[in-house]
């Protein structure tokens, strides 16, 4: 345990050599311990002491019993190709693609407790008028009174009129820290929605109406 804290990103076979013992030990004994091999990739302008101090601040409403509502957008492209295949060695592998398909679909989401509350596509980009509109049209009025609604620093997501509207509701507003995009849990489920489509092979429409899970509020 102590050379997994001391070293936590060497490879198994740097604890190999620095302990004198075969790579299969290592890999045997980090099993029987439960390490796994995972690693959050932190930005080097990440700002710790403001990381720190949002971590505190939602634990704190967490205690509280305050609903914490995170949020982001993410783009799904429309045609989805396979990007490999299997080929005799020495031969190319190739597949049709359709260079003329369509572009990509902009989707805003809002999760609460790991579900998502609601979902809005766009074909167009998203702006400050565009994210505006979302925020007052669908995300506020479905949210109660004292939600924490948790966003990052894009552009449009600043305007003042939207910091107006989260007020008026009665909820509020929590920036997350700078370069700090892992303290969104909500980039883990556009990470499993993406992996869900690539199985089902679904339009990114059927992806959103039939294999994503949405949250009952009353």
């Amino acid at each position: 345990m102590a050379d997994v804290r001391n070293f936590p990103d060497d490879y198994q076979w740097e604890r190999a050599k620095r302990l004198g013992v075969s790579q299969s030990a290592i890999h045997y004994a980090l099993k029987r311990l439960r390490i796994t091999h995972k690693k959050t990739r932190q930005h080097p302008r990440a700002d710790l002491q403001a990381r720190q101090a949002f971590i505190e601040r939602i634990s704190d409403y967490e205690r509280a019993g305050r609903p914490i509502v995170y949020l982001d957008e993410s783009g799904f492209a429309q045609s989805m190709p396979r990007q490999h295949g299997y080929s005799e060695k020495g031969l190319r592998c190739f597949g049709p693609h359709d260079w003329h398909a369509k572009g990509r679909i902009n989707v805003i989401g809002a999760i609460l407790e790991n579900t998502f509350v609601t979902l809005s596509l766009f074909t167009e980009n998203i702006n400050a008028d565009v994210f505006y509109a979302w925020m007052t049209q669908d995300l506020l009025p479905k949210l109660p009174h004292g939600a924490v609604i948790v966003m990052d620093n894009a552009p449009f997501h600043k305007r003042n009129d939207t910091a107006q509207a989260i007020g008026d509701s009665r909820c509020q507003l929590e920036w997350l820290p700078a370069y700090s995009p892992d303290l969104n849990p909500i980039e883990h489920k556009w990470s499993g929605a993406k992996a869900i489509r690539r199985q089902k092979r679904c339009s990114v429409d059927e992806l959103f109406t039939e294999h994503i899970e949405y949250v009952r509020l009353c």
